[in-house]
């Protein structure tokens, strides 16, 4: 569905999820006090799978004046002799915001330049509210890097298969050699039955089109509610199913915040601090729910603001 070009059988790996296979990606290209780049906010997971193999997560702080883009300058400062890779997620978990090809244009440069690894997570790549699919370094106008480049994708969100884990890698033929024996031993194979509906699952495009639409509906009906709420906001996400809300006016952390609306209003939220210190200040909102339960859950939040703050 995405148009990425690669050879089936030399640069293409199964997985069960796209957590088994970023074990197998880092165990194969980091060392011991390896650095890899971070965003912050972003995906925590990161932090735990760089630190697992003994590795060191850098962080570079994006910010939501930029639409929580990499700042270039920041990403170069960032690179030091020691830097094995990059991980980008775009779409972003927690900020729903995705990459610009400008600044995908720029880091391709960099990789060049530094002979860096990228880990592209596009598990989010396909769930957008512009019709198009998000741009990538796995796009063939970027093929000068490919060979530097690591994407991985699966069927949790796009195709609602959460529990059926099954991801992928796409990568140089050389890196796959090596992943293999890993994959083998640790994990033998994904399973069967959900390789089996996941093949079904590409030919499900009405639904997910369905899907896709209901998601906008919701996000829009959120985002209205979150910007008519005194003291706080947000940017409209691109993609994903997250609403990363600014809650900085209300003088409050993140995680009080989090806590006092489960305790006094019965709405669960993640803190911003979760994400990484920049994002203390910001609550994540997700809305893979019934537009019911999202009325419900916004008018309690309002309330909540109001009374409570």
């Amino acid at each position: 569905t995405r148009g990425v070009r690669f050879d089936p059988n030399t640069q293409f790996m199964v997985t069960g999820g796209t957590s088994p296979a970023f074990f197998n990606i880092l165990s194969t290209i980091l060392n011991p006090g390896d650095e890899v780049i971070i965003t912050d906010p972003g995906y925590p997971c990161y932090v735990n799978f760089v630190k697992f193999f003994q590795g060191n997560p850098v962080f570079i702080q994006i910010f939501e004046r930029n639409e929580f883009d990499l700042e270039i300058k920041s990403l170069k400062n960032a690179i030091t002799s020691k830097t094995k890779a990059i991980i980008l997620n775009s779409p972003s978990n927690p900020t729903g915001q995705i990459i610009s090809s400008d600044t995908l244009e720029e880091i391709g440069d960099i990789i060049q330049k530094n002979d860096i690894w990228v880990i592209s997570d596009e598990i989010y790549a396909e769930l957008t509210y512009d019709g198009k699919i998000a741009a990538s370094l796995s796009d063939s106008e970027y093929e000068s890097c490919h060979h530097r480049l690591i994407v991985l994708d699966g069927f949790s969100k796009f195709w609602a298969m959460t529990g059926w884990r099954l991801g992928y890698i796409i990568a140089p033929p050389e890196l796959i050699t090596k992943m293999t024996p890993v994959h083998q031993n640790f994990a033998i194979c994904a399973p069967s039955i959900s390789q089996a509906a996941a093949i079904h699952a590409l030919n499900c495009e009405l639904e997910t089109q369905e899907m896709l639409n209901t998601y906008k509906k919701r996000r829009d009906f959120i985002g209205k509610r979150i910007n008519e709420i005194k003291g706080i906001s947000c940017l409209e996400p691109k993609g994903a199913f997250y609403i990363f809300a600014n809650i900085k006016k209300l003088k409050i952390a993140s995680m009080e915040f989090a806590m006092q609306l489960l305790d006094k209003a019965q709405v669960a939220i993640c803190p911003g601090i979760s994400f990484g210190q920049n994002g203390e200040g910001y609550v994540r909102i997700s809305y893979p729910t019934d537009i019911k339960n999202i009325e419900v859950g916004m008018d309690r939040l309002e309330t909540f603001i109001n009374e409570e703050l």
